[in-house]
């Protein structure tokens, strides 16, 4: 599958290429949506660890992604059900965590949880200073309302008293505004849904809705916290599980002691390593090979340059697996109450047909995007 898939490059090097086994290997496509490729994951991982267990001859399996965002759903599932697992990248996925978009969803829903917390309420307006054209200076929502409050507040929700103090300044559209914020805040607290409280930020709040948010990875990286949060019975377990979440370092020594495990890994770190059974996650064509309307990386003199690398950064990918392979196409993702589709990559659809387990595979998907 890697010669049939490189052999379309013009520039590559000459490689004599030598199987694992005289046995063929199976190659699946699992074509998902995104909502439920979290579970497929870690049914597999479970699947897997349990088959080892005892096992004399334990296999290996790893989990190859294109872009770290497409990691952080799986690494919360794993974390959230104590399935074991390494990756000398994880590091990386977790500063996702760390970006102005998580702080600002994770602020919001603090201030959700403590509405008359001023150091909350501090955090989180920026998520809502925009709604409706709102555009509060922090002279007038932090510092004034502070001197009025004082360092600590004791009267109760924060927002009843900022729609008061800008009625006292004159400023009734805002005045008005901030208590549609509070109504929507109240239902929030009311459902008590994480997944929920995300949506109706990004919705009924319009959450830097003509901002970063159009941006593909920051797209991503919503949705993946949508769907994470999903997981949670409540906010403050979200809350709680993601915090601690961000905190963790040192993967291979916290599951050292734990065996079998699961490897993570950036398709390119993975390079020179080999596994029994490989996974490919998230093989559409906007992450592999990227969106051509996007600016090139400097090192690109030009389109068919950035594709040929990146069939390259496939072609590693797809020999990591000595046994079973396996292409995750999440294809249907939701943003905005939006259906967002992706095409399968045009890698995977490189594949000859015939090596496939079920050779129908790649022809049925083809022909059913062709449709």
């Amino acid at each position: 599958s890697g010669d049939g898939l490189i052999q379309r490059n013009k520039a590559r090097a000459k490689k004599t290429m030598e199987a694992f086994s005289k046995q063929p290997g199976e190659i699946r496509i699992i074509d998902i949506s995104a909502a439920m490729q979290g579970q497929f994951l870690l049914d597999q991982a479970r699947r897997f660890c349990k088959k080892q267990e005892g096992g004399e001859n334990p296999e290996s399996l790893a989990i190859l992604y294109r872009n770290n965002v497409s990691a952080l759903l799986p690494l919360a599932y794993f974390f959230k059900n104590d399935v074991p697992f390494v990756g000398n990248k994880v590091f990386d996925v977790l500063t996702l965590l760390y970006s102005r978009t998580a702080i600002n969803i994770l602020a919001f829903l603090c201030f959700v949880l403590e509405p008359d917390s001023f150091q909350a309420y501090s955090s989180a307006y920026p998520v809502w200073n925009h709604y409706h054209g709102l555009f509060l200076n922090r002279e007038t929502a932090v510092e004034n309302l502070r001197k009025q409050m004082g360092e600590e507040n004791s009267g109760g929700p924060i927002l009843p008293k900022l729609q008061a103090l800008l009625r006292s300044l004159g400023e009734m559209d805002k005045a008005r505004h901030i208590g549609e914020i509070w109504t929507i805040l109240q239902r929030i607290q009311a459902e008590d849904k994480p997944d929920f409280a995300i949506m109706a930020m990004l919705k009924e709040l319009e959450y830097n809705k003509n901002g970063s948010i159009k941006q593909k990875n920051v797209q991503l990286l919503v949705m993946a916290l949508i769907r994470i949060a999903s997981l949670y019975d409540s906010i403050l377990s979200f809350v709680e599980a993601m915090l601690a979440l961000r905190t963790k370092r040192k993967w291979d020594e916290h599951n050292a002691d734990k065996h079998p495990v699961v490897t993570l890994s950036t398709m390119h770190s993975a390079k020179g390593q080999e596994y029994d059974h490989v996974i490919i996650i998230d093989a559409v064509e906007d992450l592999m090979p990227g969106d051509p309307s996007k600016p090139l990386p400097f090192w690109h003199a030009s389109w068919q340059d950035h594709v040929e690398e990146e069939r390259r950064l496939c072609y590693v990918g797809i020999t990591r697996a000595m046994k079973k392979l396996y292409l995750s196409c999440a294809r249907n993702r939701m943003l905005h109450g939006s259906r967002n589709c992706n095409d399968i990559s045009r890698f995977i659809k490189e594949i000859p047909p015939l090596l496939f387990q079920d050779s129908g595979d790649i022809t049925r998907h083809v022909k059913r995007m062709e449709e």
